[in-house]
């Protein structure tokens, strides 16, 4: 494999690289240097790990440069691999730029499985288990290393993982296996401050957004004699009774086999409640009038509710209250005729 020696890099690195996450305190003798397995450990951050235990994280991990030890200075020198040996990454560690580092060597990953070559590139993969930890013995020794979370069904480069109800987007980051149990306050490793580990602990953070599922109320209506006909629903979610979620909606129905409403913007995995509250004096139940459903983001689903008539003759209308959920956060309601016929 190609190397490059980079010695006044390697100074750098050694005495300043810039830890981005939070690193495991585990103690050790500096005569040991970190010696023995290199084990990285992925948790997820405490703020994210209930919800995105759905979201089928992977992190893929690839060695982007060799480590040797100056036993004169007991710091570690290191040297770029092949394919990272662009300009691009020589410029961000001589300007210790982390954040571009990890940014050009993700762009190398990138290219190298677009054009077929990902078995060139040395790396390691796992899951993140029912704890939300990943626990790795590396057995490719010491060096600098490039990590990569994202969903199992995205694709490696993607950083973006999916669960029912939030889309993660993570940042590639870069890690040194041995590391230091000391840091000072803004994350930089000082080589004449605590021990060499061979163990270090990355906290994976993401920025999420909120997916969004829609909800379509279908009604069918039996022995219709050409009289129109306002439904009305109350739709609240389950967990609450209407604390996340509590809106109306209404179908009008004139004839045919079915109509049906539809309901955007509900949170991805919210459990709904739909009940019908008003079906005019002309109908009555035929079945059930509550059903109830998970909202599945990026998708559509569907409740129906069936109607025939009672053979009163009464008559009446309906009124729609909407609520939409909007991208400022807030609920916006509107209150509209549900339609311009006299309604039943």
């Amino acid at each position: 494999m190609h190397k490059t020696r980079l010695s006044r890099i390697a100074v750098a690195l050694a005495v300043c690289l810039l830890m981005t996450f939070a690193l495991g305190a585990i103690s050790a003798h500096a005569d040991d240097w970190g010696s023995g397995p290199k084990t990285l450990t992925v948790t997820a951050g405490d703020e994210i790990k209930e919800d995105i235990a759905t979201a089928g994280v992977v992190v893929d991990v690839y060695k982007i440069a060799d480590a040797t030890r100056d036993s004169m200075y007991l710091k570690y020198n290191y040297d770029l691999i092949s394919p990272f040996l662009s300009d691009e990454i020589v410029a961000a560690m001589e300007a210790g730029k982390w954040a571009d580092l990890a940014d050009e060597a993700a762009k190398v990953v990138k290219a190298t499985i677009d054009s077929g070559g990902e078995s060139t590139l040395v790396h390691f993969h796992g899951e993140l288990d029912e704890t939300m930890s990943l626990a790795s013995a590396t057995d490719e020794g010491d060096g600098v290393y490039l990590v990569l979370p994202h969903g199992a069904t995205e694709d490696t480069c993607s950083l973006i993982a999916k669960s029912k109800t939030y889309v993660y987007t993570f940042s590639p980051s870069i890690i040194a296996l041995p590391t230091k149990d000391a840091v000072d306050e803004e994350g930089h490793i000082n080589s004449a401050v605590g021990n060499w580990i061979p163990d270090a602990e990355i906290v994976l953070k993401a920025s999420r957004e909120l997916r969004f599922g829609t909800l379509q109320i279908d009604k069918h209506v039996t022995d219709f004699a050409g009289e129109p006909a306002t439904f009305v629903f109350h739709v609240v979610d389950t967990e609450t009774g209407g604390d996340i979620y509590d809106n109306y909606a209404s179908v009008y129905y004139d004839g045919g086999d079915s109509h049906s409403t539809t309901l955007t913007q509900i949170p991805g995995g919210l459990q709904l409640t739909i009940t019908e509250v008003y079906a005019g004096a002309r109908f009555e139940a035929d079945g059930s009038t509550t059903a109830s459903t998970t909202i599945v983001s990026g998708e559509t689903v569907t409740v129906s509710f069936n109607n025939k008539r009672n053979g009163s003759g009464k008559g009446g209308h309906g009124i729609e209250n909407h609520f939409e959920y909007g991208a400022d956060g807030d609920w916006h309601w509107t209150a509209t005729p549900a339609d311009s016929a006299e309604a039943a």
